[in-house]
């Protein structure tokens, strides 16, 4: 049987790493579902106040609309709070199992003020989605072109802000997916006693060249390379494979 080679080992190994894209998915779905109802909240608010803007220069954005971006902010915590501590156990099981799979008995120690941090950061990105979507609406209203434009014309407007918002919140999803995961394997290979690791890219035509670069070289986790270790950059979906003797003869 022909030998592997060293470039599809790493591939190999790598899907047995990355980050599992049917939880990015699951939680892509709950934060659309957080910013959607900040959405709906604000469009109901607008919509009986739309006929008389189309009549005279009065903006709807108004008190009412920031009480309840407040209202929505405020509850940032109690509504995705919540929805990452699930997300976070998912991707640390997963991630526990992957480890298991390359013989690596995963050890926990300081990984809770990690996952914290990834929290914390989800919570105040959704909150800044949340705020960029508000001043989106809070300019449409204030271009001139849009003053006399159909109610409809302005509804569709809109929603079309609502949908970019939505967008941001399945960007904030998966980076932070991504983030997670990168953390919690550093911490549990560094807690397993690996200090160092193999850089794989996922080898498609959307890796970075940057990041494409690194395919196939070893790094120091005390010593990244200057995009970061494996999942710390914007989106990254790049592995870090443990450097273990005989791990890669396969």
């Amino acid at each position: 049987m022909p030998r592997l080679s060293r470039r599809l080992q790493r591939r190999i190994l790598a899907r047995t790493l990355e980050s599992n894209r049917r939880l990015e998915a699951r939680y892509e779905r709950a934060l659309r579902g957080v910013v959607r109802q900040l959405h709906e909240d604000v469009l109901a608010a607008v919509q009986p106040k739309l006929p008389d803007y189309v009549r005279a220069d009065a903006s709807p954005f108004d008190v009412a609309i920031d009480g309840i971006l407040v209202r929505w902010v405020t509850n940032i915590k109690r509504t995705v709070g919540p929805l990452f501590d699930d997300h976070a156990e998912r991707v640390s099981a997963e991630n526990r199992k992957a480890l298991r799979l390359l013989g690596i008995r995963p050890h926990d120690v300081g990984l809770e003020p990690v996952i914290e941090t990834r929290r914390n950061d989800n919570l105040a990105y959704i909150e800044k989605a949340g705020r960029a979507y508000a001043q989106d609406v809070r300019e449409l209203f204030e271009k001139p072109e849009t003053f006399g434009l159909r109610v409809e014309e302005i509804t569709a407007r809109l929603r079309e802000r609502a949908d970019v918002s939505e967008s941001r919140a399945a960007l904030i999803a998966r980076d932070q997916t991504l983030k997670l995961n990168g953390a919690i394997t550093k911490t549990r290979q560094q807690n397993a006693g690996i200090s160092r690791y193999t850089w794989s890219t996922s080898l498609d035509e959307r890796v970075r060249p940057e990041h494409a670069a690194l395919e196939g070289q070893v790094f120091d986790w005390v010593a990244p390379p200057s995009p970061g270790h494996p999942g710390e950059d914007f989106q990254c979906r790049c592995v870090a494979i443990p450097v273990i003797e005989g791990l890669e003869e396969l």
